[in-house]
């Protein structure tokens, strides 16, 4: 049901970016990358969440046990090939991407070196216990 919520969710978005598309103003500008981030968070989300139990049965990687980090580990490594896999189809269609090609691709990178941050972080954490 949570993941139905993003798929609706991402629909919505792409239509509203497709309707304000067609104007030109630098208010509907800024609008339309605020809307290509939001786009781009609910791919990433979407498929990571979609990967996540196939790539848990394929790799026969377990969650049991107190402060295990497999789980957010796995997690974070598919967002970050979506994110790549993401950059470079956005490499290839840059053309027809035009001028949101530099959004698409800075927030992609972002998302890539986000999960990097974030391991280390709860690394450092549980190196405290």
């Amino acid at each position: 049901m949570d993941i139905l919520n993003w798929i609706i969710s991402l629909l919505f978005y792409a239509l509203l970016f497709f309707l304000i598309k067609q104007q030109k103003n630098k208010i509907v500008n800024l609008l339309q990358k605020t809307l290509i981030v939001i786009l781009c968070i609910h791919i990433n989300a979407i498929g990571s969440v979609i990967l996540y139990e196939p790539v848990m049965d394929l790799f026969q990687i377990s969650t049991n046990g107190f402060m295990n980090l497999n789980g957010l580990i796995t997690f974070s490594i598919i967002w970050m090939i979506l994110s790549i896999v993401i950059l470079v189809i956005s490499y290839y269609t840059k053309n027809r991407l035009g001028t949101l090609y530099n959004t698409i691709k800075r927030t992609q990178f972002v998302f890539f070196i986000l999960p990097i941050f974030l391991l280390l972080l709860f690394l450092f954490a549980v190196s405290l216990k």
